[in-house]
């Protein structure tokens, strides 16, 4: 029984620091990807975010790309963001409510009658 009040209080915590951001849809992310949107609107060019990275130009334009991708490690984008004096904000948001997610899943486990269809 504790496990579940703590989960229901995980929960109600959680769900009031999703509603304080909004909807996801707020955010999305330049087609381009991030690293290239900030990098041209500081008017930073690829070498000297190279530079800064300690890396080749070469491999700035892989990053890029990669982000684009969205095939690009977390710990490399923190470390990218941290060059561009920026901070990496990761955070999966659901898209309702939680309680109502599992209300859903819930009944997506039930037939009809109420019984487990598992």
């Amino acid at each position: 029984m504790k496990i579940a009040r703590l989960a229901a209080q995980s929960r109600s915590q959680l769900d009031e620091r999703f509603r304080k951001l909004g909807p996801a849809d707020r955010y999305p992310a330049p087609v381009r990807g991030w690293i290239k949107a900030i990098r041209e609107a500081l008017g930073m060019s690829q070498m000297q975010l190279a530079k800064r990275l300690g890396i080749k130009q070469p491999f700035v334009v892989e990053l890029e790309q990669s982000e684009a991708r969205d095939t690009i490690e977390l710990a490399t984008l923190r470390r990218v963001a941290k060059e561009l004096d920026c901070t990496l904000v990761y955070a999966l948001v659901p898209n309702k409510p939680l309680g109502t997610i599992i209300r859903a899943h819930a009944r997506s486990r039930t037939g009809a009658g109420g019984r487990s269809s598992t």
